[in-house]
This record gives structure tokens, sequence and C-alpha cells, in this order.
């Protein structure tokens, strides 16, 4: 057999068909399986899905038609290269076989052999192309989860923020959940400690699904903003401003698409004062719950572009004070996105809201549920409730949640 030697398997109720397919291939050196009806090749097919490089059928054939052994191949074989054969059919008909999966159709009586060859030849090239192709794709989305693994490790579960720093009046409770798709997304969680008196948290959701790159852009807020700490102590502007830079320098050299953006929300609590310095860049708005008598829920929305669409405008910077009590609650629209989807008149966790209600209303209600809850389990009720509701088709997207609950002051502490 020669290099270019392939396995074909011919499949028709005609023998003496079968014979003129198989002595041609054969006689170029190709090896030959036959098989009169499509429950014979469907038997043989399935002793070794991968043997063979190419299956010629038959349309009209008894016990099972082409069109139906087409089908369970595809079904065992994704990528198998087809070719079917018809005296009968019209051309609605052949069309309709090439929609059904065939790559192409061969007309009784058979062309010139010259023909048949370069149309064998060229299926099985294509179909080997889309196989390597697709073993590209699954090799992409495993190094996808292995970065989202990588950046995600630091942001699991963190204690009270409490202890050292002998100016501070609050403490803080922070919690942290990421549900992954099917498919790796952009999600991207992350707090630290800033010296003493300052946390820094961030939420940020990439543009686009199901590719590299969309992880390959959450691993580049990471390193820049970490960067950008290690000559400064930069402010939340001054931090998305830098991390838009870089997306841009990415385009001047068309390394990413000028479709492709960062949604941020991120935030700064001085730990002495209890103010909140955020910037939401094009982010869901986050949800500000305070405790009974405390004053109406807020919503923290959206005061800049994008993060890749500022253009030199300088991001806003929102400010609120933080009370004993207050729960901020930050999350990706994939929460959301969920429960508009599939929302029931009754609402989610047996929490009654308006029929049409928002997302965003839905989401509000439930945190609201749980508010003297500490973050952990606020968190962890919310989590098990959307995957209720998203049931067995799954979350349709990346989801990721953070609750912050701000603790009493320490007694004999300054005011705020």
């Amino acid at each position: 057999m020669t290099p270019t030697s392939y396995s074909i398997l011919v499949v028709d109720d005609e023998e003496d068909f079968r014979t003129v397919l198989r002595d041609h291939f054969e006689g170029r050196g190709h090896a030959v399986a036959e098989a009169a009806d499509g429950v014979a090749a469907l038997e043989l097919f399935s002793a070794g899905p991968r043997r063979f490089d190419l299956v010629i059928t038959d349309i009209r054939m008894p016990r099972m038609s082409g069109e139906d052994l087409i089908a369970r191949l595809r079904a065992l074989r994704r990528h198998l290269p087809i070719i079917g054969v018809t005296g009968h059919a019209d051309l609605s008909g052949k069309l309709a076989f090439l929609d059904n999966g065939a790559y192409y159709y061969l007309d009784k009586p058979l062309p010139q052999w010259p023909i048949v060859d370069r149309l064998v030849d060229n299926a099985i090239r294509l179909h080997r192309y889309e196989e390597q192709v697709e073993a590209m794709r699954l090799k992409e989305f495993e190094i996808a989860r292995l970065l989202r693994a990588y950046i995600m490790r630091e942001a699991s579960r963190q204690d009270l923020l409490s202890g050292a720093g002998a100016e501070r009046t609050i403490d803080l409770e922070i919690e942290m959940h990421y549900i992954e798709n099917e498919r790796p997304g952009g999600d991207y969680v992350e707090w630290f400690r800033r010296g003493d008196r300052e946390i820094v948290f961030y939420v940020a959701d990439a543009s686009g699904h199901d590719d590299l790159l969309s992880c390959f852009m959450t691993c580049l807020a990471s390193m820049v903003l970490h960067r950008s700490h290690h000559a400064s102590t930069p402010k939340v502007d001054e931090m998305i401003a830098t991390l838009d830079a870089a997306l841009s320098a990415l385009r001047d050299v068309d390394a990413l698409g000028h479709e492709r953006y960062l949604t941020f929300f991120i935030g700064s609590i001085d730990l002495v004062t209890g103010e909140l310095l955020y910037v939401n860049a094009g982010h869901p708005e986050a949800i500000l719950l305070r405790p009974a008598g405390g004053g109406p829920t807020r919503r923290l929305e959206s005061n800049s572009r994008p993060v890749g669409f500022l253009f030199d405008a300088p991001p806003e910077v929102g400010r609120v004070l933080l009370d004993p009590g207050d729960l901020l609650f930050v999350y990706t629209d994939g929460a959301t996105d969920l429960l508009e989807h599939t929302a029931p008149s009754g609402g989610i966790g047996g929490v009654r809201t308006a029929a049409g209600a928002s997302g965003v209303d839905q989401l509000a209600a439930e945190v609201e549920r749980w508010l003297a809850w500490p973050p952990r389990e606020i968190v962890a009720r919310v989590a098990r409730h959307l995957g209720e509701r998203a049931g067995a088709a799954g979350f349709p997207d990346d989801t990721t949640l953070l609750a912050l609950k701000v603790h009493a002051r320490r007694p004999g502490s300054p005011a705020a």
C-alpha cells in the first residue's frame, strides 16, 4: 500500500457495482471493505469507527436508507467523509442528501475515474483538516480551563478582614463564587489587601465566549493591575485607565479585535473611613443592600465605558459611605440573563417578584432575603437557586458572584 492509501467502505445493494469500485480502488493501493446494505455497514463501522477514511454509500437500499446510514455514522464519528451514490434522485433530492451530511454525491453510471479519484482525495483531505481543527479547538478549551484554574486559585473564600491596623474602624467579610459554563468564558473575580487600611476588589467579564481569548483577557487584567501596584498605589480610575491602555496597545498591532472588551467593576474600601470608591466600566449594576432602617437599596450603575472603549476619557469614580450591616453584591450578567430567560411568575427561591421583573430585580430580591446571613451563606444559597433555575440545561454563561459585608465598627472607634 502506498503512503497515500485509504481505507474505504463501499455500501451498495448491487454486487456488481461494489465490485467495480473495489477493483478500481484496490488497483490504486487502497483497502476496500464492502457491505450490501446500511445495517451491515453500520455493524462493520461500529466495530472500529476510526478504521475507515471514507464511506461511499448508495442512497436507496433495503433495510436502511443511505440517509439513515449517514445520520448513524455521523453520531459515531462526526468528521467522517461520506460520498453518496444515486441513479434515481433529482436535484432537490441530491441537495437534501448533502444537507443530511454527505460531502458530495456521484451519479450512476459513474463519471470518469480521474474525477472520482479527485473527489475522494478532496473529501478525505477536507475532513482530516476539520478533525485537526477540532483537536486544536479542544486543546484551546483545555488551555482555557487551565488558565481559569490558575487565575481563580487564589480567589477562594476569605475570612473576616480584621486584626492588624490600629486605625481601622470597620471590618469586612468577603465571599466569592465562580460557576463555570460548559465552555470556559471570561469571568474574573479577585480582591487583595493594600496596606492596613484598604482593600481592592474587582469583578470582570471579557466579551466573547468559547475561545481562548476571553480567558487570556482576564489573565491580562490580573497581570496589568498587579503590575501597576509595584510602582505605586494607583486609584481605581488609574487602574482602569492602565488596563484600557494595555488593550489599546494590543489593538494597535492587530492582536485584539475591536469588538473585544472587558466590563469591569472595581472598588477600593478605606477601612478607616468606610468610604467605597468604585468604577463601573460597563458592568452590570452592583446591588448595595442596607439593613432595616439603614436606607433603601442602591444600584451602583455603570459610570464609564467598558475597558477597551475609554478613548482617553478618564473613568468616572463613584463614592459611597458604607455603614455597619451593608452588603455589596457584585455579579456578572450570567446570573441576571439566566433569571430573565427562565423566570417563573413566582420569582426564585420562593421570593415573590412582580411579573416581568428584570433579572436584577429578581437577584436583588433573592439577596435581600438572606441579608442577615454571612456572605458565605448568601453566595451559596444564591448559587444553589441559580443552579435550580438553570436545570439540566446548565448555565448558558459563566456566572460570578461576590458578596462583601460591612461589620460593626469597633467600640470606641471614631465616627466615619
